[in-house]
């Protein structure tokens, strides 16, 4: 019996160890490959970005496929992700491109119109081969509908529901539609986490492949359209309550 214990806890000591050093190998890893994304984005665009959140990669069985990914911002307040695939370590694949023609875009909605708004942020993910950087920043350069997969309105709301806010995004929901682009998405939640909210928001290609709701429960409400030309009264028939 005592040599059965003895065994037990030499084998808790090793299991510690293993958690401890595979914690602590990740954390390196972290720290080495964060400042060579934040490289290739300042050497890439030619402008200083500073890092704003680094996720590692998780690691473990079949993680091949597995992303590290840096979240940048650049001087004039582009918010970029850089990723890096674990089975291709060195070979980036970013968002500038996408940031780029959300800023030229945004001027178009007037997100403070929006009663108690706290976020909100303006997404739009282009063809990449068929649109180059060059392009968007010709003066005289339209973005279409042709080489545009998907336009995104997110945006978070202090306090509760209120007949108020849902006219003022329903405002904002037809001057998005009247845009054009075929695939919409509008997401807009009450309430909840601010913390939360901003990193929601601000980083929805991370975040937002989670519900708001199932990523923070504290919210109060969440309308989500994907459909064009809704009436109002459909419109905010796509509540969800808490």
């Amino acid at each position: 019996m005592k040599n059965i214990s003895s065994i037990i806890v030499l084998l808790l000591f090793v299991f510690i160890g293993i958690s401890g050093c595979a914690k602590q190998t990740t954390e390196q890893d972290g720290k080495e490959n964060e400042q060579p994304m934040l490289t290739y984005l300042n050497e890439k665009y030619d402008t200083e970005f500073t890092t704003v959140e680094y996720i590692p990669a998780k690691r473990g069985f079949n993680d091949s496929m597995n992303q590290n990914i840096l979240v940048a911002e650049s001087e004039d307040g582009l918010r970029v992700e850089v990723r890096e695939t674990v089975s291709n370590p060195g070979k980036y694949m970013d968002t500038y491109l996408n940031a780029y023609a959300a800023k030229l875009i945004s001027n178009k909605f007037n997100y403070n119109s929006i009663t108690n708004v706290q976020f909100a942020k303006t997404y739009i993910n282009l063809r990449s081969r068929e649109v180059s950087l060059e392009d968007l920043q010709k003066d005289n350069f339209v973005i279409t509908n042709d080489i545009v997969i998907n336009f995104s309105s997110i945006i978070s709301i202090l306090g509760d529901v209120s007949e108020e806010a849902l006219v003022e995004l329903y405002d904002v929901y037809t001057e998005q539609v009247a845009l054009g682009y075929k695939r919409n998405v509008f997401v807009a939640s009450f309430g909840g986490d601010p913390v939360k909210s901003e990193k929601y928001v601000n980083s929805y290609a991370i975040y937002g492949i989670r519900n708001w709701e199932v990523y923070d429960e504290s919210v109060k409400a969440v309308i989500v359209v994907t459909d064009n030309g809704l009436s109002y009264e459909e419109f905010k028939h796509q509540i969800i309550y808490r």
